[in-house]
C-alpha cells in the first residue's frame, strides 16, 4: 500500500527459494512520499507488516552531525554546541557553518500587542581541519520562563564546502525543562521477613544532562510515612550520587508503608509553575505479601543481561519455619518453570534434604540454560508447598541478550581498498544456509531505523508483551475469592516490585498462569465483608479495562509452532617509478544485491570487484536454513585513495550555452604533494579556464582546492563526454617549507563522466502517415515533406517508419504517445488504458509474447500507481492531484474522470492487481451524482468541447456507455436512467459530437432502432473527400478562430473523438459484417493521417478513444497470411525496400531519409502496411503562438555576490484567444545550463490560484493551469 492507503501491488501464492520470496516493484517517478506498508499472510497465519520510506531522492555528498543538548534547564546560562562534517569515506569536510539559535514565540495570545517575536542569535565560523566546529554559547538571552515562547530551542545550521559551494542544512530542537534535578528508587532486596531490615539503595539522577550524570554530596531526607506517621532520615550520596539504606521492619505491623526521598535543601514547589525551578521527588509504596507463617522464598536478582549459548546459576534464599507435625518430614521439593514469550519453556523440581531445626535457612542454585527458546525475556517462578498447605514462591524476570540459532557471519578480505580492486566476501552461515546479500553505498542508507537487524527481526516489542503482567485473559479471567477487602495476618515478606501482588495467588495471576488447587494460595476471607455479588461488578469493571492487554496475550499464544519460525521469511617520498593512471567511471548506489548459498560447510568465499566510488561500502546478510533464521553484523569495505579528484556535472546542458565546471582535489596522504589538474579536451566542447586560475598547485595533507573551467558545449550527439585527471608531480618546489612526493600506488586519478546534451531551440515536426491495404495489386502514393526557411544548425533527422499492424506505434511508444507532459489524471490515464487495449489486442490475435505483455502489464501497474494520487476520500478521482495540500481537507471529484477511471480499470483486472474496493467505491460515487432525469453532468473538461457540444448530453452519454462496459448487473437502474436521459435529449439534438458519443452508447446497450437512426443522421454530415474517399466529421465553422494559415488543415481534438465514436458504433455491434469493414476503411485512412511519430495524437482523450476505435478495427482485418513488399524512391536516386509478413509486423522498421522528402512508395502483395515519414528540426525560436502570450523575467536582472548562487523567474502568461477562457494550459520551464529548478519555490507554487499541479523533471518545471484568461 502506498502512504494513502491505496493498494499499489499484490502477490499471490508465492513460492519461496528455501524460505526467502525475492520480489521487486517499480515505484512510479511520480509516486506520493511517505510510509509504504507490505502486508504478507500465510494461509491459517497472522499477517506479517513492515514499513519503509519513501523519500525524496537526494544522494548526499556529506552528511553532517549536529551535537547539541538534548535537555536543557531554565538555570542554564551556557551549553555547547557542535557540528562536523564528514564525507561518506569518513574525512572531514573543510568550509563554512552558519549556526542559528532560536526560541521560538508561541504565536497565540488573547492581544495582539502581547505578541513575541522569536528571539535568535546567529553566527558564521569556519570548520577545523578535523571538519567540526564548536562553541559554548550563552542562552541568558533567551527567555525561557516567559509563557510567550515555546518550551524547546531550534538549532539550525548550513554548511557550506569550500570551492564547490554545495550545502548541506541540519535542523534539531532542545526541550527546555524546569526539572533541574531528581532521584529514584533501585531497590537491592524485595522480601524481607522481621530478621531482616528492610535493604535499599537511593540513587540520585540530575535532569541537567541527557546522560543523567549523578550529584555526589547531595543531602537527602528519605520519609516513612506508617498510618500517617511520618520519620524522617537524612543520607548523604555517595560520589556516584548512591545512597544505601537499612530499615528496621520490626514495628511496620500490618501496615503499608509509603517511602518518599526528597532533596533536604532543595523546594519542589516548581512542579506548579513551568518558570520555578524543580527538584522532583521520589515516591514508593510497600505493600505486604500473604503468609501464614514466617516462612518464605526469594530468587536473588541478576542486574546483567545474560549471554545466549551459555547457563546461568540462579541462586534462591530460603527460610521455612516448620511446625512439631512437620518435623518427620525428612524432605521438600522445589518445583520451577522458565516462561518466555508466553509460553512455559523449562520446568524442573530440586529437591533438599531437612533436618531437624525449627527454622531452616540456606540456599540453592538452579541451572538456567540461556538460548533463543528464552530470549528476550525469562521469567522464572520456584515455588514449594509445605506439609499444612501453605505455598511458598518468588518469581524473576532475565534479560536475554538477543541471538539466532542461524550464526551468520560476513566480512570482507580486507577493510579499505581503493577503488575497482578485487576483493572477496567471506559467507558464514549453518550448513545449507541461503543467504541473501545485499552492499549498497553509505550514503543511501544514513537512517538506522531502514536497516533490518536482530531487534527487528525478533519483533522485540510483540515478544516482551507476552504475559508481561498484565494478568489472565478476559476470558478466562478471575479473582481467587470475591472479598474486596481483607484483613491479613501477620506478614514476614514484603514485595516492593509490583503493588498488586500481595499473595501467590496474584503472583501467578501476574505471570498469567493458571492454577487448579486447594493450597493456601490466598488469604481467607474475614467474617465480615461484602457479597460476592457486589465486588463482581468490581471486578468486572477491572476486566474491561485491561482487556486490550489481555487480548495481546491471547494473540502471542495462538499455535503451536514458535514465533521466530513464523517470522524466519521476513529477514614516503621515494625515487619516482612509472605512475599507473586509475579510470574510475563506475558509480552505482547498489553494488551487490544477491542469492547466495552457502553450501554444506556453511561457508562461501564470494569474488567482487569493488566500483569506483570514493565512499563506504556497507554490506549485510540474512540467511535460511534448517535451524533457522540467521543475521550478520554489517561488514565495511571503505573504498578509498588518498589521492582523488571529483566533479559533478548538470543533469543536461544546452548546446551553446556556457557553464561552470568544478573538480576538487583531494589530499589525505601524511605529505604534500604538487597535484596538476588537467581537462581533457575533445571536440564536443570549448573549454576556457576561469580567471586568475591556477591548475598546478600544492596540496599538503588533509587538504582540498577546488578548479574551474567555462564549458561551451558545441556536440550533437547524446553526449558529451568530460575527463579530469589529477595527477601528483615530481618537482623541486617546496610546499609549505615541505618538500613535496609522490605517491607509490594511485599518483594519477582520471574521473570519466557523460554529459547530455540538448540541442537549443524549440522542437519541430512535420508527419504525412498512411494506411495502404493490397490484394495481389500494387497501390502507389507520393510523400512530400518541406523544412520552414531557418532551422537550428543540425537539428533536422528525418525517416521513414513502415509497420504491418494498424497498432505499431503505440506498441513502441505506449509511455510516451503525446512527447508532452503528462500531469493531470486525465492524462495519466492515457498511458494506463492504451496499454490495456493494445494488450487485449495482441491476446486476441495471438501476437502477444512474454516481452511485450511483460511491458504492457508494467505501465499499467505504474500507472496505476500514479493515478492513485488523483483519487479522493470519497472514491471519485479529480483532474488535479492536491498532493501538497491539506490531506484532510475534502475534495470533490470529476464525475467523468471517474467514469474513465472505472471503465479503464475494468479492461486491465485481468493484468494487474486491482481491489474490488477500488471499484466499487467509485461506482457508488458515480451512482449518486445522477440526476432525478437520469442524466450526469460534470465540470471541467475541455470548453472548445462544450462549443459544439451540450455538457449533460456529452457527459451522460459516455458515463452510460462506461458503465455499459462493465457488464455489472447491478448497474441496470442506474445504466437505463442514463439511456432515459440521451433518448429524451435526442429529438433536439443538433450537436455532431453528442450524436457521434450517443450511437456508441446506444450500440453497447444494444438499442438498434437509436443506433440506426443516429448513424443515418451522422452519415448525411460527414465529410468525404480526395481520391482516396477518407471520411471524417468536424465540427461547423472549425478554422475560423486563431490558428495560423499553415495550421489550418490541422482538425482539432474534438473531431478526431467524435469521428473515432463512429468507428466505435460500427465495430461495436455484435456481428461486423465485411462491408462494415470496408465501409470504415475510409474513416481508419483519416484517423491514422493524424498520428503523430509516437503513437500518440493531439491530445490524451482523442488518443484513447482513436486508439480504442483503431484496436476494434484491427482485430477484424489482421490476417496472419498477410505479406507485402514497400518500396521507397527519390528523384535522386534512393530507393529502399520493406518486406512486411506476420513474423515481423509488430517491429517498427525504421530508415533515415535523405532530404528532400519527396517520395513516391509502392505497396504491394496482400494484407495492410502503415507508412510513416517524419521530419523532425529545430526552430531558433517560438514565434508568437496564437492564443497566448508569455513573459519571463529574472529577478534580480543582474549577478552579483550579494545574489549568491540563486534567483528568481517571474512568469506572466495570458490568453489572448476568442474564447473567454482558455482550456488547460501547460508552462514547460527549462532551466539555463547549469541551473536547477528550487524545490521548495515550486511546490510554493501549489499554492498558487489557477495552479493545478506542479512537476520536476530535472532541470525543467512543469506548470498546469486550469485555465488562463
Amino acid at each position: 500500500q502506498d502512504s494513502k492507503s491505496n493498494a499499489i501491488m499484490r502477490w499471490l501464492d508465492v513460492e519461496t527459494q528455501q524460505g526467502i520470496a525475492d520480489l521487486q516493484v517499480k515505484l512510479s517517478s511520480e509516486a506520493p512520499l511517505g510510509n509504504y506498508l507490505i502486508t504478507m499472510k500465510k494461509e491459517n497465519e497472522s499477517s506479517a507488516y513492515h514499513k519503509f520510506m519513501v523519500e525524496e531522492r537526494v544522494l548526499p555528498k556529506f552528511h553532517t552531525q549536529l551535537k547539541i543538548p538534548t535537555q536543557i534547564t531554565i538555570l542554564d546560562e551556557l551549553i555547547n554546541v557542535e557540528l562536523c562534517g564528514k564525507y561518506i569515506y569518513g574525512k572531514p569536510v573543510l568550509g563554512e557553518v552558519q549556526f542559528k539559535i532560536c526560541l521560538p514565540s508561541t504565536f497565540y495570545s488573547y492581544r495582539e500587542e502581547d505578541l513575541e517575536e522569536e528571539i535568535c542569535q546567529m553566527f558564521t565560523k569556519k570548520l577545523d581541519k578535523k571538519g567540526c566546529f564548536s562553541q559554548v554559547v550563552s542562552i541568558e538571552v533567551f527567555n525561557m520562563t516567559s509563557d510567550n515562547y515555546r518550551r524547546h530551542l531550534v538549532f539550525k545550521s548550513k554548511l557550506t564546502e569550500e570551492g564547490t559551494e554545495k550545502k548541506f542544512t541540519v535542523t534539531d530542537n532542545s526541550q527546555i525543562y524546569q526539572i533541574i534535578s531528581r532521584c529514584y528508587f533501585a531497590l537491592i532486596q524485595q522480601v524481607t521477613t522481621e530478621s531482616i531490615d528492610f535493604q535499599g539503595n537511593l540513587l540520585l539522577i540530575s535532569a541537567k544532562k541527557f546522560d543523567g550524570s549523578p550529584l555526589p554530596s547531595e543531602t537527602i531526607s528519605l520519609v516513612i510515612i506508617i498510618n500517617d506517621e511520618a520519620t524522617t532520615k537524612n543520607y548523604t550520596t555517595d560520589n556516584l550520587g548512591n545512597v544505601y539504606f537499612t530499615l528496621d521492619t520490626t514495628f511496620w505491623g500490618d501496615n503499608s508503608v509509603e517511602l518518599e526521598a526528597k532533596f533536604a535543601t532543595r523546594d519542589s514547589e516548581g512542579r506548579y509553575s513551568s518558570s520555578i525551578p524543580w527538584y522532583r521527588n521520589a515516591v514508593s509504596f510497600i505493600e505486604h505479601f500473604y503468609s501464614t507463617g514466617g516462612s518464605f522464598l526469594i530468587i536473588q536478582p541478576i542486574q546483567t543481561e545474560l549471554s545466549c549459548d551459555t547457563k546461568q546459576a540462579v541462586q534462591v534464599d530460603y527460610s521455612i519455619s516448620r511446625k512439631e507435625s512437620e518435623k518427620t518430614t525428612n524432605s521438600l521439593d522445589f518445583y520451577y518453570l522458565v516462561l518466555s514469550k508466553g509460553k512455559i519453556i523449562l520446568d524442573g523440581h530440586k529437591e533438599l534434604a531437612l533436618g531437624n531445626l525449627e527454622v531452616l535457612k540456606g540456599t540453592f542454585s538452579v541451572s538456567l540454560p540461556v538460548s533463543l527458546d528464552v530470549a528476550p525475556v525469562a521469567k522464572m517462578l520456584i515455588y514449594t508447598i509445605l506439609p499444612d498447605g501453605e505455598v511458598l514462591a518468588d518469581a524473576a524476570r532475565f534479560k536475554i541478550s538477543k541471538c539466532l540459532r542461524n550464526k551468520a557471519n560476513l566480512k570482507f578480505s580486507v577493510l579499505e581498498d581503493f577503488p575497482g580492486a578485487d576483493v572477496n566476501l567471506h559467507l558464514q552461515a549453518s550448513p545449507g544456509s541461503l543467504c541473501s546479500v545485499r552492499a549498497v553505498d553509505k550514503s543511501v542508507i544514513f537512517r538506522s531505523d531502514r536497516e533490518l537487524t536482530i531487534d527487528n527481526s525478533l519483533k522485540s516489542d510483540l515478544l516482551s508483551i507476552c504475559g508481561d503482567g498484565s494478568g489472565y485473559p478476559h476470558k478466562v479471567s478471575e479473582h481467587f475469592d470475591s472479598c474486596s477487602s481483607r484483613k491479613r495476618k501477620r506478614s514476614l515478606q514484603w514485595k516492593t516490585w509490583s503493588n498488586d501482588i500481595t499473595d501467590v495467588f496474584a503472583l501467578f495471576r501476574h505471570l498469567s498462569l493458571k492454577i487448579i488447587t486447594d493450597a493456601k494460595i490466598s488469604p481467607p476471607c474475614p467474617e465480615a465483608s461484602e457479597t460476592a455479588e457486589d465486588v463482581i461488578s468490581g471486578v468486572d469493571r477491572h476486566l474491561k479495562i485491561s482487556r486490550k492487554q489481555a487480548f495481546v496475550f491471547l494473540v502471542c499464544t495462538i499455535g503451536e509452532t514458535p514465533i521466530l519460525a513464523r517470522m524466519a521469511g521476513e529477514v614516503d617520498s621515494k625515487p619516482e617509478k612509472k605512475k599507473k593512471e586509475m579510470i574510475r567511471k563506475y558509480f552505482p548506489e547498489t553494488w551487490i544485491w544477491d542469492l547466495v548459498p552457502v553450501g554444506p560447510s556453511g561457508e562461501k568465499q564470494v569474488p567482487v570487484h569493488v566500483p569506483d566510488t570514493i565512499t563506504e561500502w556497507k554490506a549485510e546478510m540474512f540467511c535460511i536454513a534448517d535451524v533457522g533464521f540467521g543475521l550478520s553484523p554489517p561488514a565495511y569495505l571503505n573504498s578509498f585513495k588518498p589521492f582523488f579528484v571529483d566533479f559533478t556535472l548538470p543533469h543536461s546542458v544546452i548546446r551553446g550555452e556556457t557553464f561552470t565546471l568544478k573538480a576538487t582535489a583531494f589530499n589525505y596522504l601524511t605529505f604534500c604533494i604538487m597535484v596538476r589538474v588537467t581537462l581533457q579536451e575533445t571536440e564536443d566542447f570549448v573549454a576556457k579556464p576561469c580567471e586568475n586560475c591556477i591548475y598546478t598547485r600544492c596540496l599538503c595533507a588533509d587538504e582540498s582546492k577546488t578548479f574551474s573551467w567555462n564549458i561551451t558545449t558545441k556536440s550533437l550527439g547524446t553526449d558529451c563526454i568530460s575527463t579530469i585527471s589529477a595527477e601528483a608531480l615530481q618537482t623541486n618546489i617546496l610546499c609549505e617549507n615541505e618538500v613535496v612526493a609522490v605517491p607509490e600506488k594511485g599518483a594519477i586519478d582520471t574521473v570519466i563522466k557523460s554529459l547530455p546534451v540538448k540541442i537549443e531551440g524549440v522542437r519541430k515536426e512535420k508527419i504525412h502517415n498512411s494506411i495502404i491495404c493490397t490484394k495481389d495489386s500494387a497501390v502507389t502514393e507520393k510523400i512530400s515533406l518541406t523544412l520552414p526557411d531557418t532551422v537550428v544548425e543540425g537539428s533536422v533527422k528525418s525517416s521513414v517508419t513502415v509497420l504491418g499492424n494498424i497498432l505499431g506505434l503505440s506498441l513502441h511508444y505506449p509511455d510516451l504517445l503525446l512527447g508532452i507532459p503528462m500531469g493531470c489524471g486525465e492524462q495519466t490515464m492515457t498511458v494506463f488504458t492504451t496499454n490495456a487495449y493494445v494488450l487485449q489486442y495482441l491476446e486476441k490475435t495471438g501476437l502477444v509474447n512474454s516481452y511485450s505483455k511483460a511491458e504492457a502489464v508494467k505501465n499499467m501497474e505504474l500507472g496505476y500507481q500514479q493515478i492513485l494520487q488523483y483519487k479522493t476520500k470519497n472514491g471519485s478521482y479529480e483532474i488535479f492531484s492536491y498532493y501538497y495540500g491539506d490531506d484532510d481537507e475534502e475534495h470533490e471529484g470529476n464525475v467523468w474522470l471517474t467514469a474513465y477511471v472505472v471503465s479503464s480499470f475494468n479492461k486491465a483486472k485481468p493484468y494487474i492487481f486491482i481491489p474490488e474496493k477500488v471499484q466499487k467505491e467509485a461506482i457508488n460515487w458515480i451512482s449518486s451524482k445522477q440526476m432525478d432525469d437520469g442524466c450526469f453532468r460534470s465540470d471541467m473538461i475541455y470548453d472548445s468541447l462544450w462549443e459544439a457540444s451540450d455538457q449533460t448530453v456529452a457527459v451522460s452519454a459516455y458515463i452510460t456507455a462506461a458503465l455499459l462496459e462493465l457488464k455489472d448487473p447491478s448497474l441496470e437502474p442506474v445504466v437505463k436512467r442514463g439511456l432515459d436521459c440521451l433518448k429524451n435529449h435526442f429529438t433536439n439534438e443538433t450537436s455532431i459530437y453528442d450524436m457521434a458519443v450517443m450511437v456508441y452508447t446506444f450500440t453497447l446497450a444494444g438499442d438498434d432502432n437509436m443506433r440506426e437512426t443516429l448513424l443515418q443522421k451522422l452519415d448525411t454530415l460527414a465529410v468525404k473527400e480526395g481520391l482516396d474517399e477518407v471520411e471524417y466529421w468536424k465540427l461547423f465553422g472549425n478554422h475560423e478562430s486563431e490558428e495560423e494559415e499553415e495550421e489550418e488543415k490541422d482538425p482539432l481534438p474534438s473531431e478526431l473523438e467524435m469521428t473515432s465514436y463512429v468507428l466505435l458504433a460500427r465495430m461495436s455491434k455484435p456481428k461486423v459484417t465485411s462491408p462494415d469493414i470496408t465501409s470504415a476503411y475510409g474513416i481508419v485512412k483519416w484517423i491514422t493521417k493524424q498520428q503523430n511519430s509516437l503513437g500518440g495524437f493531439i491530445s490524451s482523450q482523442d488518443t484513447v478513444v482513436s486508439l480504442k476505435a483503431l484496436t476494434k478495427y484491427a482485430e477484424y482485418i489482421y490476417n496472419k497470411d498477410s505479406v507485402n513488399e514497400v518500396t521507397m524512391k527519390s528523384d535522386k536516386g534512393f530507393t529502399k525496400e520493406f518486406h512486411v509478413d506476420n513474423t515481423n509486423s509488430l517491429l517498427l522498421q525504421k530508415e533515415p531519409l535523405p532530404l528532400p522528402i519527396a517520395y513516391t512508395t509502392e505497396v504491394t502483395g496482400n494484407g495492410c502496411v502503415i507508412i510513416q515519414a517524419t521530419l523532425k528540426y529545430n526552430v531558433p525560436q517560438l514565434k508568437r503562438e496564437s492564443g497566448f502570450s508569455i513573459s519571463v523575467e529574472a529577478i534580480p536582472k543582474e549577478c552579483s555576490a550579494l545574489n549568491g548562487t540563486s534567483f528568481d523567474l517571474k512568469i506572466k502568461v495570458g490568453y489572448t484567444g476568442k474564447r473567454l477562457v482558455s482550456n488547460m494550459v501547460i508552462i514547460d520551464v527549462s532551466m539555463l545550463s547549469g541551473f536547477i529548478p528550487e524545490k521548495k519555490s515550486v511546490k510554493l507554487l501549489n499554492k498558487a490560484p489557477l495552479v493545478g499541479r506542479t512537476e520536476i523533471e530535472t532541470t525543467n518545471v512543469i506548470i498546469y493551469l486550469e485555465h488562463v484568461s
